[in-house]
């Protein structure tokens, strides 16, 4: 195995690469990225492992349109060599959802090169 690559993979990915990440980091900071107050029938029925984010002592769960980019995101990075070869896919998934929770925490808003870079970086330095 070789030493993970120490450089952004945003500037690595396609233009439809970059487009994709672009539209998906976007709407995961819309409304409809969340399920909009959940009953309580519609939490039990959420898988055991149905991703969600806590802001201010709030749990909010994501919809199947932020599921569905927080899957895409994960498996783009999964598909990078300088990350795949030395973390798992549920150590990035977890660095991803990990990011995006910090993301809304401190109620800002990254580009798709921003959120991107910011995993593969964390995921890199956390291999130090």
């Amino acid at each position: 195995m070789t030493e993970p690559e120490d450089r952004p993979v945003y500037s690595g990915r396609t233009l439809k690469q970059k487009r994709t990440i672009e539209r998906d980091v976007e709407s995961l900071f819309t409304p409809t990225a969340f399920i909009p107050k959940p009953t309580w029938e519609e939490i039990k029925r959420l898988d055991f492992f149905h991703p969600s984010v806590k802001i201010n002592r709030r749990t909010l769960f994501l919809s199947d349109k932020g599921v569905a980019a927080l899957t895409r995101l994960t498996d783009l990075l999964c598909g990078i060599p300088a990350l795949s070869e030395f973390v798992s896919k549920r150590e990035i998934s977890d660095q991803v959802l990990e990011s995006y929770n910090g993301w809304l925490e401190k109620l800002l808003q990254p580009t798709g090169q921003e959120f991107v870079d910011g995993i593969s970086n964390t995921s890199i330095c956390s291999l130090s």
